[in-house]
């Protein structure tokens, strides 16, 4: 009786360490999240380089949808993009909102939202990473 009681302290202890050992690591993680979403604006306002993302996703889009032929960007006067790799007609619209791209060639009207697109990405990225934490 005593060997079992033994055993069976142990494997508590065990389970206690795994227990407070995933605790604190996921704190730490949360800590880390914190710091970044702090640092963040400032991370993206100096590093990252928005017109070439934007056109990234606009090409995307557009291969995604098999757009082809004459195809029309409508967008914010102020939102800037690298049209160095889209080959369509640009114009510019001050009454749109700053979030919104709106493509369009004879067949189709495709209206994007690149803030949502991001947001999603990120929704996955953290899903992704909370799944491999559970793991």
């Amino acid at each position: 009786m005593r060997f079992n009681e033994k055993i069976n302290q142990s494997i508590q202890l065990l389970l206690d360490t795994q227990n407070a050992e995933r605790y604190l690591f996921l704190k730490a993680i949360e800590q880390a999240q914190l710091s970044l979403s702090r640092a963040l604006p400032e991370l993206l306002a100096k590093r990252i380089d928005w017109p070439q993302i934007l056109s990234e996703i606009i090409s995307d889009e557009i291969k995604k949808n098999k757009l082809n032929g004459d195809i029309e960007i409508t967008k914010n006067e102020n939102l800037i993009i690298n049209t160095d790799s889209i080959n369509a007609t640009i114009t510019n619209d001050s009454n749109m909102d700053i979030d919104t791209i709106v493509m369009e060639n004879q067949y189709i009207r495709i209206t994007l939202s690149p803030k949502k697109q991001i947001e999603n990405a990120l929704a996955n990225f953290k899903l992704k990473y909370n799944t491999l934490l559970d793991e």
